[in-house]
C-alpha cells in the first residue's frame, strides 16, 4: 500500500511540474514568448504622470534625438531598499554623468501619491535634474510590460529603445561598473 500511495504521488508531481512548465513557457507578450519577445521601451503602452509637467503621456512618446540611450529606474516612495538607493544617486553623481553624456532618465514612482512623493525627493536632496524626469504610474501592467513584479529594478535602454542592460533590486550606484556599462551602450 505504501509503495502505490509512494507512485501516486510521484505521479502527480511529476504531472504538476511539468504543467506548470508548459504553461509559463506559454506566457507572452506581443505574441512572443517571454524568452523570445525583446523589451523595447517605445513600445510599451502604460500611462505615465510626469510631476513637472503636470500631464500624462506613453513612453512611446519619448523618442528624442538628443537621448543617446534611456535610464529607467523603478520605485516607490514607500520601498524600503528604494530610498537609500536614490540618496545613493545624489551622492554617486551619477545624475550628473547621465546629463553630460545625454542619457535621458526616467524615475517611476509606481503606486505613489504625489504628496509623498514630493516630500520623499525634497528630503533625499535630490537635484532639479532628478525631479524634470520623475513619472509616476497607478497599474500593475505597467510592471508586467517591464516584465517584473517588483521594485526597485533600473533598466538601461540604447538610443533605439532596445533593452541593454537589466539590474534588479537596490544596487551600490556609487560603483564606477555601472559608468563603464553605460558608456559601453552610449554610441
Amino acid at each position: 500500500m505504501i509503495t502505490l500511495s509512494f507512485r501516486y504521488f510521484f505521479l502527480l508531481f511529476f504531472l504538476f511540474i511539468t504543467t506548470f512548465y508548459a504553461v509559463m513557457k506559454q506566457k507572452t507578450v506581443g505574441g512572443a514568448s517571454l524568452e523570445e519577445a525583446p523589451l523595447q521601451l517605445m513600445s510599451l503602452e502604460s500611462p505615465l504622470y510626469s510631476l513637472e509637467k503636470k500631464r500624462t503621456f506613453f513612453t512611446r512618446d519619448l523618442k528624442e534625438e538628443r537621448c543617446s540611450a534611456y535610464f529607467v529606474h523603478l520605485f516607490a516612495s514607500w520601498c524600503g531598499p528604494c530610498i537609500p538607493e536614490l540618496t545613493d544617486f545624489r551622492e554617486s553623481k551619477l545624475l550628473d554623468f547621465l546629463e553630460e553624456n545625454h542619457v535621458c532618465p526616467l524615475f517611476i514612482a509606481f503606486k505613489d501619491e504625489e504628496k509623498q512623493l514630493i516630500s520623499l525627493v525634497e528630503r533625499s536632496k535630490l537635484s532639479s535634474f532628478f525631479k524634470e524626469n520623475l513619472y509616476m504610474t497607478s497599474g500593475e501592467d505597467f510592471l508586467l510590460s517591464f516584465k517584473t513584479t517588483k521594485i526597485p529594478e533600473t533598466f538601461i535602454f540604447d538610443k533605439e529603445g532596445l533593452l541593454q542592460k537589466h539590474y534588479v533590486g537596490a544596487q551600490d550606484w556609487k560603483k564606477e561598473l555601472y559608468r563603464r556599462q553605460l558608456l559601453d551602450i552610449i554610441p
